[in-house]
């Protein structure tokens, strides 16, 4: 990834698939930590505006991901582009929810986004 390129990411659901391999298993580990975002953090960088996405319907990821990933880039010392976890109880995969759920998520996410500086900014 080139986060220099752009003022902002939208990464609104990131999937864990069983094909990328277990963290049970130490073969494994070894290989899924060396793609992983949270485990390659780098301490030094200054990353771009960045919001999470997730919510407690989510079947396929665990809120919890999205939320250690959130603190862990809040953490950084010197760090000055905001990180926001964008975290509703009813948002997740599971589809089915209210269409004013809808546009509130997207809503929030392109206030974001247009407010972010850099490239993709909209006057």
């Amino acid at each position: 990834m080139k986060p220099d390129l752009l003022g902002a990411y939208r990464i609104p659901y990131a999937y864990r698939i069983p094909e990328y391999g277990s963290a049970d298993s130490a073969e494994q580990f070894e290989f899924i930590c060396k793609y992983s975002p949270y485990h390659n953090v780098d301490v030094d960088a200054e990353y771009p505006s960045v919001m999470f996405i997730t919510g407690d319907s989510d079947t396929r990821v665990a809120p919890l991901h999205a939320r250690k990933m959130t603190a862990l880039l809040q953490a950084q010392k010197g760090h000055e582009s905001p990180i926001l976890l964008l975290y509703d109880t009813e948002m997740g995969h599971s589809g089915g929810r209210r269409v004013s759920k809808n546009i509130q998520e997207l809503t929030d996410e392109n206030s974001f986004l247009f407010k972010q500086p850099g490239k993709n900014s909209i006057p």
